[in-house]
């Protein structure tokens, strides 16, 4: 089958790749695609002399998730796919070894442009700690057995799919897809769920206020102790409610801007 004539221009320009716009000549309703360039990438499965992979686990912000898989990332500029495998490796695990080149796979021919190299380490052999260049990127380094690669699959433990390619080709495993596993909710989620929550049971409190004493106010009921009328028992229990949902509240926030120093100027 001959290829279409195409005419491609750049469209947009970005921090890590490049975006194309792509339209055939001959198509009787033209309609254009669009292509991602970016370099060419590399997956290591590394594996002990006891038989466990060296697998990583970080965080994938398009899906706003962790993920377990073989340690990776792109080809940087001047370096041949062996030379960024065990770079990678090194930064990401602290692992190293003997290198052997597996075969070279296209991530997504629809609408990316590059390839992804894979290779095996064998055996591997921790000889430093894993470091980062302060991008924000952080591996959990994990080592699981081989005898456990398979069932971690079935389960949807491992569902990087160039994780899933390079692992079944460095150790000859039918690759198995897992069940759909709900997607956790983001701590952003959780925090709004709790501060609708927080602004329900707050009109809620104030509403009980007012059938015992008509016009209070928000201030006012922050400071009961100037209403002794206010000694209901179904009141004292709304505000307690109230209270332990702002207590959650501020507990989240603080988890949320721990774990992400950006947000660590958030309103608290």
């Amino acid at each position: 089958m001959p290829l279409p004539p195409a005419v491609s221009n750049l469209a947009a320009r970005f921090s890590v790749f490049d975006v194309r716009e792509v339209s055939f000549a001959d198509a009787a309703h033209p309609h254009p695609f669009h292509v991602i360039d970016c370099p060419d990438w590399v997956a290591v499965v590394a594996i002990t002399d006891d038989d466990h992979v060296v697998l990583v686990r970080q965080y994938r912000a398009g899906i706003d998730a962790l993920t377990v898989e073989p340690p990776g990332g792109v080809i940087e500029a001047g370096q041949t796919p062996a030379e960024a495998a065990r770079r990678e490796l090194l930064e990401e695990t602290g692992y190293d070894g003997p290198l052997a080149f597996l075969g070279t796979l296209h991530p997504n021919p629809a609408i990316l442009s590059n390839r992804v190299h894979v290779f095996r380490v064998l055996p591997a052999r921790k000889v430093a700690e894993p470091t980062f260049d302060g991008s924000g990127e952080h591996c959990e380094v994990l080592r699981m057995p081989i005898a456990s690669i398979g069932g971690a699959m079935q389960r949807g433990e491992i569902t990087h799919v160039i994780g899933l390619a390079a692992l079944s080709a460095a150790l000859d495993l039918p690759v198995a897809i897992g069940p759909v596993v709900p997607r956790p909710p983001s701590m952003d989620q959780v925090l709004r769920m709790l501060e609708q929550m927080e602004e329900l049971q707050r009109t809620k409190v104030i509403e009980l206020a007012r059938r015992i004493r008509p016009g209070l106010t928000a201030e006012d009921i922050r400071n009961p102790h100037d209403f002794p009328d206010l000694d209901d028992p179904d009141w004292h229990y709304a505000d307690g409610n109230l209270s332990g949902i702002q207590a959650a509240v501020m507990a989240v926030r603080a988890l949320r801007n721990a774990t992400d120093p950006h947000r660590s100027g958030d309103e608290q």
